[in-house]
């Protein structure tokens, strides 16, 4: 190992030290280890015996790059020979390790054999250790280490060779705590933006069922709960003209193309659109151009995952067609876009829609069934009173979104400069 330059600015002395085929900058006071030496497979396994709840938590229950778990079954008394986990313990996944799935068992249970219970006996070591499951250098190394073409694995016999800096005991404390705060402010982000969303629901529960303004009476007129004084009509009666989306080969889309295409995955689950994930296509503009977008024109994808998923249509500086697995509809000045916009991402008018689905393993919208369906209808005036009413919330679901996006790549940030010492934090007891 040899000496370099200083660069945390305190004197520290640093030291180029080879971690496989790389080569990084440690503080020379740092120690390197292997991964297996002081951190520890859980191998307890439990036996069914059918008495009591025994928690479960499969690779589903782990999101790429949380430390939290996002659920669990409570069937794992049913599961035989499960490997067991405690609380506190690292539940890291093996399959497709490259998802970067490592998440804090929040109680006693037993996981899939494709995630594999990790702990430390010692203090430090157990808080700095999810931390280091979700740095770049364990994600590298166990990227590097996957095997199988269509089912990834990494192993525990290749984590535990892996090796590891790691800071003086004090030191670990701290980057732990430093990181633990930024998981607190996510953790507080996630609860406001789980408030606004049940904020959300309930605040279009009232606005499509009871109105913006106040009316003396709401009954219930072919199945649907509105105020007598709107209309309950069909779609087709404001549908200038619909269209599917067209249909051209996968060896058109180029990076430099001249048209961009506006597909399901590029839909919010707020009604939004992700400009920047539209892929451009080579396509010849006279032979597309009746598919052109135009401002104000409301698509729906009408199959897979996102069926039923809606947008408004606001324009872009690049012509424009709808995927081949959306329908457009253009309306007359009687219904606003964005009013069916919010209508049918709503749990109201959502459910209407997936009774219009067809089929069981993957769900499919014709345009037909689409232009039948019937909605409330209110004034126009109080249909953008409405939008203005959701728009205020999107507007704030946005902002916390943001929010809780620069706090995780300030995290990311941190763990990098953190855990290979660049910036130091009372390493001094």
């Amino acid at each position: 190992m040899s000496e370099v330059a200083d660069q945390s600015g305190h004197g520290q002395d640093y030291e180029e030290v080879q971690f496989g085929p790389k080569t990084i900058i440690l503080p020379s006071d740092w120690s390197t280890v292997r991964f297996g030496d002081v951190f520890h497979r859980r191998k307890e396994s439990i036996e069914a015996d059918g008495e009591g709840v025994v928690r479960y938590v499969g690779l589903k229950h782990l999101d790429s790059g949380q430390l939290q778990i996002n659920g669990y079954e409570e069937n794992g008394d049913e599961r035989s020979s499960s490997r067991a986990f405690r609380t506190g313990d690292i539940l890291f996944g093996k399959l497709r390790p490259n998802l970067n799935k490592a998440a804090i068992a929040p109680f006693d249970g037993i996981c899939s054999s494709d995630i594999i219970p990790i702990y430390a006996e010692e203090e430090t070591l157990q808080q700095y250790l999810p931390y280091l499951m979700h740095s770049k250098l364990i994600r590298d190394r166990v990227v590097s280490t996957m095997e199988g073409t269509n089912l990834p694995r990494t192993s525990w016999s290749d984590l535990e060779k892996t090796v590891v800096p790691l800071p003086p005991v004090s030191e670990r404390r701290y980057i732990a705590d430093v990181l633990s705060v930024v998981d607190e402010q996510i953790e507080q982000t996630d609860e406001i933006i789980k408030r606004t969303l049940e904020l959300k629901e309930g605040v279009h529960q009232d606005l499509f069922t009871s109105g913006f303004y106040e009316h003396d009476n709401v009954t219930t007129r072919k199945l649907i709960t509105a105020p007598d004084e709107w209309e309950i009509r069909a779609l087709s009666e404001f549908t200038k003209e619909s269209a599917y989306g067209p249909r051209f080969s996968s060896d058109q889309y180029q990076e430099d193309g001249n048209i961009a295409t506006l597909r399901t995955t590029d839909l919010t689950d707020d009604g939004g659109i992700n400009y920047q994930t539209m892929p451009l296509a080579e396509l010849d503009p006279d032979e597309f151009k009746d598919h052109f977008l135009q401002e104000g024109d409301f698509v729906i994808s009408r199959t897979g995952a996102n069926c039923g998923i809606c947008t408004v249509w606001e324009g872009f500086d690049t012509p424009t067609v709808p995927g081949a697995y959306m329908i457009r509809f253009r309306l007359t000045d009687g219904l606003n876009p964005h009013y069916l916009r919010d209508y049918i991402n709503s749990p109201i008018g959502s459910k209407n829609v997936d009774v219009l689905a067809r089929g069981s393993s993957q769900k499919n919208l014709a345009g037909s069934d689409l232009l039948s369906m019937t909605i409330p209808v209110p004034p126009r005036d109080e249909q953008d009173k409405i939008v203005e009413a959701g728009s205020r919330i999107n507007q704030q679901l946005r902002e916390e979104r943001q929010t809780k996006e620069t706090l995780e790549e300030l995290k990311e940030g941190l763990m990098q400069d953190l855990l290979t010492g660049k910036i130091r934090v009372n390493s001094e007891d």
